[in-house]
């Protein structure tokens, strides 16, 4: 079989201490790096590639390079308003071209794949509790408008975002292949630090913690965290909440304010947050909207059983491994959560199902999946 050769244009920031979508990119670029039936090159600009040297994992320093002059941002908007320079410009060579974020490379002969992760961009006031600027909007706008005229294959990382296209973009619906993020190798495995060690570097206070991964925003449901957390307070005194990810400082104020058991670590290695996965009695993530919802499957494959929100991508993801809730009833996901951290046999099932969940998004499979569409794309 000819190899294809594999162009991607990539935001090398996100292969550093990779998080969220950036594992996911990590993930899928290592698999088709792996394979014998592909050869890659990560297009990136020349500025990123110098800030970058020395912080990238090993494989990705090693890694064949394409670069261009201008910083991404402007060359990005060059490349939508003018179609050019076209990628076979860096790699003649190149069959497919693959943009694992929403984003747009101008081809001649080759295939373009862009990979969708949510329409977020298209509703603002429900995601972010407000409008969208005007600037923002004609962004996006365009992007998809040329993404309509050019693009051979759209990736998809669940029905609820494929569905969102179709309605939006009914002419685009052929070229829509749906393939789900699959979870890295190493939250199936045991952790490599102790939980102690963790809890001293981070000064958690208690050996019984809720996991809220995802920080504290209001896409990620803040104004109910912060009214259901009192409630489960109540039910179990000596519980407390620990939220990684990236937190709008008003929200975290709010919550620290609220109740100083909560702990707001911000962004974490990989080592530490599969660490507090597992050690957790429970995850909790009431977003209110996910294009997948990473770390529902994250905390599953960690063995941890997960309440979250009956909303976006959210139910088909997670199916009957989770127990959901509306994301506005603070006082059913308040239920939810004391219910699976006080009773045994409750928590015990959903960590069973949250594994055998998991194993359907796991890195080899869903590689292979997505290496299928690049190939019949080609």
């Amino acid at each position: 079989m000819t190899r294809l050769n594999v162009l991607s244009y990539v935001q090398l920031g996100r292969l550093v201490n990779p998080t969220g979508v950036g594992r996911v990119i990590d993930c899928l670029l290592q698999g088709i790096s792996a394979s014998a039936d592909f050869r890659l090159r990560l297009l990136v600009g020349k500025d990123d590639l110098r800030a970058t040297a020395g912080r990238l994992p090993a494989n990705w320093e090693a890694a064949q390079y394409a670069t261009f002059e201008w910083d991404r941002r402007h060359q990005q908007a060059r490349w939508l308003a003018c179609h050019f320079p076209p990628a076979e410009r860096y790699w003649n060579q190149c069959d497919v071209v693959w943009c694992p974020a929403e984003s747009y490379v101008p081809t001649r002969r080759a295939r373009l794949m862009v990979t969708v992760h949510d329409l977020a961009c298209f509703d603002h006031s429900a995601v972010h509790g407000c409008r969208i600027s005007t600037v923002q909007s004609l962004k996006w706008r365009y992007l998809f408008r040329v993404l309509r005229r050019r693009v051979d294959a759209l990736h998809v990382v669940s029905q609820f975002t494929a569905d969102s296209v179709t309605a939006r973009f009914p002419d685009m619906a052929p070229r829509i292949r749906v393939v789900p993020n699959p979870v890295h190798e190493q939250f199936f495995l045991p952790p490599t630090l102790h939980i102690e060690e963790v809890m001293r570097r981070h000064a958690l206070m208690r050996r019984e913690f809720l996991l809220v991964p995802g920080g504290l925003s209001y896409r990620k449901n803040a104004p109910l965290i912060t009214a259901a957390w009192p409630l489960i307070r109540e039910k179990i005194p000596d519980l407390q909440l620990v939220v990684v990810g990236q937190s709008d400082p008003p929200w975290k104020g709010r919550l620290e304010a609220l109740d100083s058991s909560a702990r707001i670590l911000g962004y974490l290695d990989d080592n530490e947050i599969r660490t507090l996965y597992g050690a957790a009695l429970a995850v909790w993530f009431p977003s209110r909207y996910e294009g997948f919802g990473i770390p529902i499957i994250e905390a599953m494959a960690c063995g941890t059983p997960v309440v979250a929100s009956k909303a976006a991508a959210i139910p088909e993801v997670a199916g009957q491994a989770a127990i959901l809730m509306e994301p506005h009833d603070a006082p059913g996901h308040a239920g939810a959560v004391a219910d699976l951290c006080l009773k045994a046999s409750l928590h015990d099932d959903y960590a069973r199902r949250g594994l055998q969940r998991a194993a359907r998004f796991r890195a080899d499979g869903v590689v292979k999946e997505f290496s299928d569409v690049i190939r019949d794309l080609a």
